[in-house]
């Protein structure tokens, strides 16, 4: 797919290929909220206007092989308006991508659903004055996925700090939050974080749970991840709990189970044994769910290999079939026949390597090939007589005589 054909689908818009002539319309596409582009203050004025800037975008670029454009998509907070999704991607695109250089075409989608996401297209050249210039190689470092990643969670935070919302995200994987959970000495954050990454849905699932008719593969995929909800519950109580305690004594604030009663701390440890217990409890049927489907996987590949095993023979047993019928179409005289079904059958299989599988077969029918265009020859020239059984078996033996002269004989 071209630059402007992607920037077309995802801006639902229509927009021609000036190089292949080729129109893309998606105008009747849904779930676009909202399409905007960002380019630096230097920037030409026709980079605002999409379908010239993909144009050039690609009338920039010589090879048949080059990289046009890179997409960037990330999820908004459902915490947050649209007007706030909108200045938040502004902000980090802004800073992380614009600043560099680039133009980013940006489409807002799913705006106001359980999915709401943008997708941020960027040039890979730098822009000027005069349009586009050499293209920057440090921008194809992995490092720098690496750092928009934590600058984008940083842009995150920061929005939800300002409008007065508790949650937060982490680039980093569970493996990595647990251990710094456990470097903390917080066991009950980390027993949280001891879990499978979740499944990305996707957007046809999303629709498809809204809609509330969701399909074979949404509820297998619900099914298989754990319930988090009464873990979450369970720790978000004991942060209240030791908070409670902090503003009751605040010159004491202790460490630990030090801070709690005799009987509240005898209720923590409860509630940390039901949590190890519940953890325990969701990795045993993640266990049993993979060894389910590796079992699934075996029998998959089982049947596989069996209907590879059956073609196989049925292709053996049509290709001497057709070896008999060769041999039979030459030995009545009927060329003309006997060359049809050589093209159509026998050739392709040799061509294949199916033929090579049973050398006494091939040799066989090099023979009687042989044999076809010199009674062809012979015909021509008045001599022409049928071919024998006889023929056959002598111009085998001479044929598998002369292989075993030159190569040794055949195992």
């Amino acid at each position: 797919m071209s630059a402007v054909a992607g920037a077309a689908y995802r801006a639902g818009q229509a927009l021609e290929d000036e190089r292949t002539g080729e129109a893309h319309d998606y105008t009747r596409r849904g779930a676009v909220d909202h399409t905007e582009i960002l380019a630096p203050t230097d920037a030409p004025s026709w980079t605002q206007d999409r379908g010239r800037l993909w144009n050039e975008v690609e009338a920039a670029e010589t090879r048949s092989n080059s990289q046009v454009a890179r997409e960037v998509v990330v999820a908004l907070p459902v915490e947050l308006d649209a007007g706030e999704q909108r200045r938040l991607v502004r902000g980090f695109v802004g800073d992380q991508c614009v600043s560099r250089g680039m133009v980013a075409d940006v489409a807002y989608h799913d705006i106001g659903s359980g999915n709401p996401h943008a997708h941020v297209l960027l040039t890979t050249r730098r822009i000027g004055p005069d349009g586009f210039a050499g293209k920057d190689r440090s921008w194809n470092d992995r490092g720098l996925v690496e750092d928009w990643r934590r600058e984008w969670a940083a842009h995150v935070n920061h929005a939800l700090a300002r409008n007065g919302e508790r949650e937060r995200i982490d680039h980093r994987s569970l493996v990595s939050q647990r251990q710094d959970a456990l470097d903390r000495g917080d066991q009950v954050a980390a027993a949280e974080l001891d879990r499978p990454a979740g499944v990305h849905l996707g957007r046809a699932v999303h629709q498809e749970m809204r809609t509330g008719r969701p399909a074979e593969r949404v509820a297998r995929t619900l099914e298989e991840q754990p319930d988090r909800t009464q873990l979450r519950s369970l720790r978000e109580q004991l942060v209240e709990q030791e908070r409670a305690l902090e503003r009751e004594q605040p010159e004491l604030r202790p460490s630990g189970l030090e801070r709690l009663s005799p009987r509240d701390r005898g209720l923590r440890q409860t509630i940390e044994k039901v949590v190890e217990d519940l953890l325990e409890c969701v990795r045993e049927l993640m266990r049993a769910l993979e060894a389910q489907r590796e079992r699934r996987r075996q029998r998959e590949r089982a049947l596989e290999v069996q209907r590879e095993r059956e073609a196989e023979a049925r292709r053996q047993r049509d290709l001497r079939a057709a070896l008999r019928e060769y041999e039979e179409l030459v030995k009545a005289g009927k060329y003309e026949a006997a060359d049809h079904l050589a093209e159509q059958v026998i050739e392709p299989a040799k061509q294949w390597g199916e033929l090579n599988k049973d050398r006494e077969a091939k040799d066989r029918y090099e023979a009687v090939r042989e044999l076809r265009w010199k009674r062809s020859y012979d015909q021509r020239v008045g001599t022409a007589s049928n071919v024998t059984d006889e023929d056959i078996s002598r111009a085998v033996a001479e044929r598998t005589y002369d292989r075993d002269r030159d190569y040794g004989p055949s195992r």
